[in-house]
């Protein structure tokens, strides 16, 4: 593990926020093996992080699905066949309520057009759906899980599948809530956002708004002049504005941050240069703990940057090497132990963590579903940053429970509970809902 500290680069024309920050290269993928990692990784207990290659091992093999722990400690959970399982994995993983790892390969499969897999912690893997060829070329994008439990996808496509917004069944199929018109299409995953509607951006230059029924609004169209070719994903910021990026145009050609309200109000946040903020951001963002937006750049040597909800944006660190304008530099998770980790893909690839001085994220409920029952009622609570509880409580009565990922928690409503709020332990804190459980 190679750690260097760093002092940051240039906040808007200014000295930089941090004082410094901290880079660690937890581990170097090589040709031999696995490598090219255009993943997002999840982290699914304290520490540890799973992710994806989109090649190797070797240089013919499909890929791979590996874990990592915060001290640099790689495995492989899984070497993808191509034939049936898909090759080329690639995104954001999901860590469902169920606990499983859920994710799309884009090639290979059946149909040689990727597929929907869903894996265990022990690599144990099965193709959900492959999609369907050779009429069609597809292009899914990372998945994502609603409070309710529902998965939703994305995938543009050529031919005579038109482009989808899909819901997964309960059988692992996708049905259609949205299909494009001709000429557009997703390019990136949904977000669901605080009023929770899903956004997107779309590949004719726009950012649109689908409610859970499949009502489609484009609430903002990109002029050129303030970028284009939006990608990735879009992330909310703590002053509820959507977060992303143009991979190119603006007004020094090398791609633009931007933030919309969610009803389309625009702002351009800044234009990248090419120099010491970096270029060709290939890639969307993250929101952290601390309610700001944070992402990276694909021009060589690649950056990870921080924007501030009143707009301030600094270049965290400028990597010795990193992005490639060829090759995705995909988003940063922030982890239990306020980290930030990532990946990047040029020389095979590395996965690596960046202290930035953010504390360790406190949980967070959102909401939890029933909301009344007797003693022994399943309770499942959806937040964030739930890993490592320590103790689930029903107005201050203790309850068994499990963890099955960072969003997640099942709880048994215990006996002698009485009607008040729920709350969640874990070593960064304490969280409280807003409503109370009723026992009834």
């Amino acid at each position: 593990m190679r750690n260097l500290a760093l002092v940051v680069g240039l906040c808007a024309g200014q000295s930089a926020i941090h004082a410094q920050v901290v880079f660690d290269v937890l581990h170097a993928f090589t040709s031999e093996g696995p490598h090219f990692p255009e993943c997002t990784l999840v982290e699914t207990s304290p520490g540890t992080y799973f992710g994806t290659t989109n090649a190797g091992p070797g240089t013919t093999a499909a890929g791979a699905l590996f874990r990592i722990d915060s001290s640099g400690n790689l495995t492989y959970a899984h070497a993808f066949n191509g034939a049936t399982e898909g090759q080329e994995p690639a995104g954001a993983l999901l860590q469902a309520q169920d606990g499983g790892l859920y994710g799309v390969a884009s090639g290979g499969g059946a149909g040689q057009n990727g597929t929907i897999f869903r894996s265990d912690l022990g690599g144990n893997l099965t193709v959900l759906y492959s999609f369907p060829g050779p009429t069609n070329t597809v292009y899914p994008y990372s998945l994502i899980q609603t409070t309710d439990g529902t998965i939703y996808g994305t995938f543009g496509s050529s031919g005579t599948l038109p482009s989808q917004v899909y819901r997964l069944n309960t059988s692992g199929q996708p049905v259609t809530v949205y299909a494009f018109p001709a000429g557009e299409g997703p390019a990136g995953p949904l977000m669901q956002a605080s009023d929770g509607n899903f956004y997107g951006l779309n590949s004719n230059g726009s950012i649109y708004e689908l409610t859970r029924a499949g009502a489609f609004t484009t609430i903002y169209t990109f002029s050129g002049t303030n970028g284009y070719d939006p990608i990735g994903n879009l992330a909310q910021a703590s002053n509820g504005r959507l977060y992303g990026v143009n991979a190119f145009g603006g007004a020094n050609n090398f791609g633009t941050l931007f933030s919309v309200s969610l009803d389309g109000g625009f702002r351009l946040e800044h234009p990248f240069t090419g120099g010491a903020d970096g270029g060709f951001p290939l890639t969307g963002t993250a929101s952290a703990d601390d309610g700001n937006v944070y992402g990276t750049t694909g021009l060589i040597p690649g950056t990870v940057f921080e924007i501030d909800t009143a707009g301030t944006f600094t270049t965290l660190v400028t990597m010795g090497f990193g992005g490639n304008p060829n090759f995705l530099s995909p988003a940063v998770l922030q982890g239990s132990d306020g980290k930030l980790y990532g990946v990047q893909t040029t020389l095979g690839g590395n996965v690596y963590s960046l202290d930035v001085g953010l504390a360790p994220p406190q949980p967070r409920i959102v909401t939890f579903q029933p909301s009344s029952g007797p003693a022994g009622t399943m309770v499942g609570i959806s937040g964030n940053y739930v890993l490592g509880a320590t103790s689930v409580t029903f107005n201050g009565t203790s309850a068994k429970f499990g963890v099955t990922s960072s969003h997640f928690i099942y709880a048994v409503v215990p006996a002698g509970a009485t009607s008040g709020p729920i709350a969640i332990t874990t070593p960064n804190g304490t969280a409280t809902s807003g409503s109370s459980f009723t026992v009834e």
